[in-house]
């Protein structure tokens, strides 16, 4: 839900550095890609660091004594969330550059490399290592890449 809100700013801006792209408006693009990108890491900074400095106490009201999360897994998702809003500024982008093929393989990858991890890890972390797995799969497959593909369109 979270992210969300943020989906549906970044889904409306993809016409709009399409069209700029199109008529060569460079410097409109990178604008609007800083600002996507300045309000998405914002955005997921303070719910991240939300998640992970209150996480614990927003779970034990919401379900009471039935679940007990530990601050490692509400810091693992605040880390997680961060990065994920961090990727998809990058994606909406991209999307807007009509560039799919290269984001939708690296999507596939981060998935399959997520679950090899997760089986790895859980076992021998506990239940953050799910959304470390995570992580390190967004970092890896999408956010970094996609970072590098968008500098260097705009280039």
């Amino acid at each position: 839900m979270r992210a969300g809100m943020v989906s549906m700013v970044t889904v409306s801006l993809w016409p709009a550095i399409s069209d700029g792209m199109a008529r060569g408006e460079l410097g409109w693009v990178k604008q609007a890609s800083r600002r996507t990108l300045r309000y998405s890491v914002g955005y997921g900074l303070a719910v991240g660091a939300g998640f992970a400095i209150v996480g614990p106490l927003v779970f034990k009201l919401w379900f009471g004594k039935a679940i007990d999360v530990a601050p490692s897994l509400s810091l693992a998702l605040g880390v997680y969330f961060f990065l994920l809003m961090w990727e998809n500024a990058y994606f909406a982008v991209l999307i807007g550059m009509k560039q799919i093929a290269v984001p939708s393989l690296l999507y596939v990858c981060r998935s399959v490399f997520a679950v090899a991890l997760m089986s790895f890890l859980v076992a021998r972390i506990g239940a953050p290592a799910a959304f470390i797995a995570l992580a390190a799969s967004v970092c890896l497959f999408t956010l970094l890449p996609f970072r590098a593909r968008v500098q260097r369109m705009l280039a």
